[in-house]
């Protein structure tokens, strides 16, 4: 298993309601729970998140990621990079 970095803009914050931002949330607990996102982080500016994902590769990731409705919408767009732990 790989761990990756998933970085993501929301493009158009005036399209996420309230229903939405439910749907989103909805299918990141289903990744965490499923063991594919480990962490979530919403930036300060609150138009950013950073996702730590463990999954086999790189398409396995993008793939992952595109069940979320904000990606399938548009809505968020994500920049990968796959990482490794320095730490002993």
């Amino acid at each position: 298993m790989n761990t990756f970095v998933a970085t993501g803009e929301i493009l158009d914050p005036s399209r996420v309601t309230d229903g939405l931002r439910a749907e989103e949330d909805k299918v990141l607990a289903d990744l965490h729970e499923a063991g594919i996102v480990r962490n979530a982080y919403l930036h300060e500016d609150h138009r950013s998140v950073t996702l730590v994902l463990t999954l086999p590769d790189f398409s396995a990731a993008s793939a992952a990621m595109s069940r979320l409705p904000f990606v399938q919408l548009g809505i968020i767009k994500f920049s990968y990079a796959t990482v490794r732990s320095i730490l002993p």
